[in-house]
């Protein structure tokens, strides 16, 4: 939907539309993908911190332990790339 897309509220969306003007208060909404993507920032950090924990514990495979944090650091480079931010 053009609404949604545009990151505008519906009014400001029809404002926009019919005077070709902003609206005089312009209010963007994060679009749904960005705020999956940001969730998804926040699990992976709560991963990040789980493995560590793990990682102080002798019975953890070390190399496997470290292939996933090095996993999640790629995948938060990802989402903060998605996000236009630097990791």
């Amino acid at each position: 939907m053009r609404v949604d897309k545009s990151g505008l509220s519906v009014g400001a969306f029809i404002t926009r539309s019919i005077f070709a003007e902003d609206p005089p208060r312009q209010v963007r909404r994060a679009p749904v993908e960005q705020q999956e993507l940001a969730r998804l920032l926040c699990e992976t950090a709560r991963l990040h911190d789980r493995l560590r924990a793990l990682g102080d514990r002798d019975a953890v495979d070390p190399v496997l332990l470290e292939e996933a944090v090095r996993d999640l650091h790629e995948i938060r480079a990802a989402c903060l790339a998605a996000l236009g931010r630097k990791p």
